[in-house]
C-alpha cells in the first residue's frame, strides 16, 4: 500500500501543552566536585548525581536562556514518551525534569549548588559510563565488522522503538551513541559493547491517531549534523521523512568500519564503495542500501534491524573468523574456543594498524575535518547560533 503523507505544520515549533515538571522535596543529590562532571559546554554541564535510593544518575544542567523557548519542553516530552512502559534498553532513560527554581535537587553535604549549576534547568537521565562511540572508535583505530554489527543492531532497535512512537531522531551520529561501560583497548573484557542512543533535542514527534498509530508527515526543517545529513535535508529544497535517520545510520556505520568520512566527487556523487573492500559483501550491500540517495530505496528501520548482516549467527561467524586470524592458521586454533564470547585479542584489534594502513583514520585528518562540522546545526526557522546552542544543550553525558 502507498503511504500518504501530510505536511507537518509544527516541525520546528514547541509542542503544546508543555510537560509537567517534577516538583516537591529534593529527590536527587548533585555531586558537586569538578571531577564529578561528565562534561561541559556552552549550555552548561552534565554532573554526576544520586537518586534517593543512592543509584547513580546524570544531571544535565542547562543554563537558563541557552535554548529557544519551548525547545527543552519538547525534548522532555519526547524523552518521557521514549521511557514509557519501561523504555528501551538502547535508549538512555529519562528520570526527571527539574525546571528553573526547582527544589528537587540538593548538593552532597547540604552545601550550595556550584556556580555553573545555578540559574539552570535540570534534566535527570540514566548515566552511561563508557563515553562516546566516537572516542571508542578513535581509541581502537577503527572497529571490525564483528564489533560494528552488534552496535548497529542496538541502534537500529532504538530507532524502531522511536518510530513506533512516531519519533524521528534527526541527529544520529557517533557522538550521540554512548557506551554503557568503558571498554579499554588492550585490557581483558569479555563483555559485549552495549550502547544507548541519546540527544533527542532535534527529534520530531509525529502526530498520533486515537488508536495510537502514527500519522505520516513530511518534514522540512533543515537540522542535524552536516556530515550525517541526508541529501534531501541538505539540499534545502525538498521535504523529507523519517528515512533521514537511515541515511545517518549509514554514515555512522561507514565511519566505524573505515575510519573515514563519505566523500563526494565534483558532480556530487558519493564515494564510499572502495573503502568497504575489507567488509563482507553482505555488509557492503547493507551500507550501500542505507546510503541510497533516493529515500524510497533505503530500508525502513524495521527492515534494517532484520538484515542478515546484523543477525547473531552472522556476527558469531565474523567473531570466530577474527579469532582464527589473530590466533594463526586454522590447525593451530584451539577447538575448544567458545565463539559466543568476545575474545580480547579480537577486541584489542591487534591487526588495527594493518586495517587502517593507507587510510585516513579517525585520529588523523578525519577527526579534524569530519568532526569539526558535527556540532554545526542549521534550521530554516532559527538562526545558526540558536540552532547550534539547541543541539549542544540536548547532549547527554559525554
Amino acid at each position: 500500500t502507498t503511504e500518504i503523507y501530510t505536511l507537518s505544520l509544527h516541525d520546528a515549533l514547541p509542542i503544546s501543552p508543555a510537560p509537567t515538571p517534577d516538583t516537591g522535596a529534593a529527590k536527587y543529590q548533585l555531586l558537586a566536585a569538578e571531577s564529578d562532571a561528565y562534561g561541559k559546554g556552552s549550555y552548561g554541564q552534565v554532573m554526576r548525581g544520586l537518586d534517593a535510593a543512592g543509584r547513580a544518575v546524570a544531571i544535565k544542567c542547562i543554563a537558563d536562556g541557552r535554548m529557544r523557548t519551548g525547545a527543552l519542553e519538547s525534548e522532555v516530552s519526547i524523552l518521557r514518551a521514549l521511557s514509557m512502559d519501561g523504555g528501551h534498553p538502547n535508549v538512555a532513560q529519562f528520570r526527571a525534569w527539574l525546571p528553573l527554581g526547582s527544589e528537587g535537587v540538593c548538593v552532597e553535604g547540604g552545601g550550595e549548588l556550584p556556580e555553573a549549576c545555578k540559574n539552570c534547568h535540570m534534566v535527570v537521565m540514566e548515566p552511561c559510563e563508557g563515553g562516546e562511540m566516537f572516542e571508542h572508535v578513535v581509541l581502537r583505530g577503527g572497529l571490525s565488522e564483528a564489533d560494528v554489527a552488534p552496535v548497529l543492531r542496538q541502534v537500529c532497535s532504538a530507532v524502531v522503538h522511536a518510530k513506533r512512537r512516531g519519533i524521528a531522531h534527526r541527529d544520529i551520529k557517533l557522538e550521540n551513541i554512548l557506551l554503557t561501560h568503558a571498554c579499554t583497548a588492550g585490557t581483558p573484557d569479555s563483555r559485549p559493547i552495549d550502547v544507548k542512543l541519546i540527544d533527542w533535542g532535534l527529534a520530531h514527534q509525529h502526530g498520533l491517531r486515537g488508536d495510537g498509530t502514527v500519522v505520516p508527515e513530511l518534514l522540512r526543517s533543515r537540522c542535524g549534523s552536516r556530515s550525517y545529513m541526508a541529501p534531501e535535508v541538505s539540499n534545502k529544497v525538498s521535504c523529507y521523512t523519517n528515512k533521514v535517520d537511515l541515511w545517518s545510520l549509514g554514515v555512522t556505520v561507514h565511519a566505524m568500519l573505515t575510519g573515514k568520512t563519505i566523500g563526494r566527487t565534483l558532480d556530487g556523487r558519493l564515494v564510499f564503495g572502495e573503502d568497504l573492500g575489507e567488509c563482507h559483501a553482505m555488509g557492503q550491500r547493507f551500507v550501500e542500501a542505507l546510503l541510497s540517495v533516493d529515500p524510497k530505496a533505503r530500508p525502513s528501520a524495521t527492515e534494517a534491524l532484520r538484515h542478515e548482516w546484523l543477525q547473531e549467527e552472522h556476527v558469531l561467524s565474523m567473531w570466530l573468523k577474527e579469532v582464527r586470524a589473530v590466533a594463526g592458521p586454522a590447525d593451530q586454533v584451539n577447538k575448544e574456543v567458545d565463539p559466543t564470547k568476545k575474545i580480547n585479542s579480537v577486541q584489542s584489534r591487534s591487526n588495527a594498524s594493518t586495517r587502517c594502513t593507507g587510510r585516513e583514520d579517525l585520529s588523523g585528518s578525519f577527526a579534524t575535518s569530519f568532526f569539526q562540522n558535527l556540532s554545526v546545526v542549521s534550521s530554516e526557522t532559527e538562526n545558526q547560533n540558536d540552532a547550534s546552542t539547541a543541539a549542544r544543550s540536548t547532549r547527554h553525558a559525554r
